[in-house]
């Protein structure tokens, strides 16, 4: 068994290099795993060399209708192969997320919403404004157990 660890670090920077993104608009959130790994799958098949994680952004924008919760993400890879995919994928250039909040989650899949309350009780805490933006670095996943890394820009005021 993995116990669950939630260091915090703040000020932070999120930096990415180039690469190539996939964006989902108003993605029900229990078909948010399905799609992740769909993504992964095509990049796999198409023998992308990725340089880092998957990164993925969920965005402020939240619907819910009958129960069902919708969320804009969009899924992120560095890679310097980005311009020989460019009619598969939208591409990116380097950009900087700061300052942020960052928290470091190992643990149960099940309880990885603790790194997102942690963020919202630190940042209540210390009366800072944080953008409904929060990016992921997924990389470990078995279903079971995850190592993740949570950021929030947060506003300086």
């Amino acid at each position: 068994m993995i116990e669950q660890k939630l260091p915090l670090h703040y000020p932070s920077r999120l930096s990415l290099k180039s690469g190539i993104k996939e964006t989902h608009l108003g993605l029900d959130v229990n078909d948010l795993q399905g799609v992740i790994y769909r993504f992964l799958s095509r990049l796999k098949a198409l023998k992308v060399v990725v340089d880092g994680p998957l990164w993925v952004k969920s965005c402020g924008n939240v619907t819910a209708e009958n129960d069902t919760v919708y969320m804009d993400y969009v899924f992120y890879v560095e890679t310097t192969m980005a311009t020989a995919f460019k009619s598969q994928f939208q591409q990116f250039e380097k950009f900087e997320v700061s300052p942020c909040v960052q928290v470091d989650y190992v643990g149960s899949v099940d309880t990885s919403h603790l790194a997102q309350s942690k963020m919202d009780v630190f940042s209540f805490e210390r009366k800072l404004m944080e953008s409904g933006d929060m990016y992921t670095a997924i990389h470990f996943d078995d279903g079971k157990y995850i190592k993740a890394t949570y950021f929030r820009k947060i506003y300086v005021q």
